[in-house]
């Protein structure tokens, strides 16, 4: 019986050593940028109930992130600000976002039928969101983080929502 033991513990030491080899070798490809994992994950753009992601883009060209956000929350909301984090890119600090309540991220306000004041968005109203990235690559692909806050029409409590995009970013 001892003989049988034995054989065991040096079968699961020796490869028990081959794999933890291995897991360092992988982990330091990854680490020194050999093997990019991120390039296996798919584009994606999700937001919390209540808003949903229409469409979405990375554009090279004209160094920006779309997308078009739908309001779902069955109500009129009044939009108070919009925040933007950028990762992912060598130039994440350079992400840039309008923060006034006139600008408010270049939402596209050009929506059918003409909306007159700038703040709020109506029930299943398409908005478009555009965050530059100053010279954002082709192939990149950045992952913006983007926080509304909101407060339903004729309310008075502040909330906010949150989403994120991550898209590989391509040229025209």
């Amino acid at each position: 019986m001892r003989g049988k033991a034995q054989v065991s513990m040096e079968f699961l030491t020796t490869y028990g050593w081959a794999f933890i080899i291995l897991l360092i070798a992988i982990g330091a490809l990854t680490y020194f940028g050999v093997v990019r994992p991120e390039i296996f994950l798919p584009d994606k753009c999700n937001f919390e109930a209540g808003m949903s992601c229409m469409d979405y883009t990375a554009d090279s060209t004209n160094d920006e992130v779309k997308a078009v956000l739908s309001n779902n929350f069955g109500k009129t909301i009044k939009i108070i600000g919009v925040e933007v984090e950028c990762r992912g890119t060598p130039q994440a600090a350079l992400c840039t976002c309008g923060s006034g309540v006139d600008d408010l991220c270049n939402i596209n306000f050009e929506v059918d039928p003409p909306n007159d004041d700038k703040q709020l968005w109506r029930i299943s109203e398409p908005r478009e969101f555009k965050v530059t990235i100053d010279d954002l690559e082709e192939g990149e692909r950045p992952k913006v983080k983007i926080i509304i806050t909101y407060e339903f029409a004729n309310e008075y409590f502040e909330k906010t929502i949150g989403g994120e995009i991550v898209a590989k970013a391509v040229g025209s």
